[in-house]
């Protein structure tokens, strides 16, 4: 085995966000970038999923991806996971970035600003809409991949 870098993806988009660092690193350093259960076109492992039960999915990742130490960058959501991948595989973690992240869970407001932000007003059952542009002259994300509705997601 050897080391890497797990790269953990913000809400409500999927692995795909990571693209220009592992083109762009790829070639130099082993990086493994999993989907978050319900994203990406992955289905979700039960009614609700966990962030302790992504980091247990992104650990299988990289395990799979023939990686053992991994530097563990998660960035929003990607951070609520990479805080679990820390408590739960520690022995793993050589370093640990959080980008835009908080260590506490989402309260009753931020749940709502999470579901305005990948569904259209109206009920939970509506499309995905799609997300704003990135900044810095980023070109515009995709589509959200969404495939739940946030309310499914507990950080803890």
């Amino acid at each position: 085995m050897t080391d890497g870098l797990l790269l953990l993806h913000a809400f409500p988009l999927d692995a795909l966000m990571w693209e220009p660092q592992t083109s762009g690193l790829g070639g130099e350093i082993h990086i493994v970038a999993p989907n978050v259960p319900g994203f990406g076109g992955t289905t979700l492992q039960g009614d609700v999923s966990s962030m302790d039960a992504a980091a247990d999915l992104a650990a299988d990742a990289a395990s799979k991806a023939g990686l053992d130490g991994l530097v563990v960058a998660g960035l929003s959501m990607g951070g609520y996971v990479a805080l679990a991948f820390w408590r739960r595989h520690r022995d793993r973690v050589r370093g640990l970035v959080l980008a835009n992240t908080r260590a506490g869970a989402d309260d009753e407001a931020g749940q709502e600003r999470r579901r305005a932000l990948a569904f259209e007003p109206g009920s939970a059952s509506s499309p995905p809409r799609r997300s704003p542009p990135l900044p810095w002259g980023w070109p515009s994300a995709p589509t959200p991949r969404a495939t739940c509705p946030a309310s499914t997601f507990r950080p803890w």
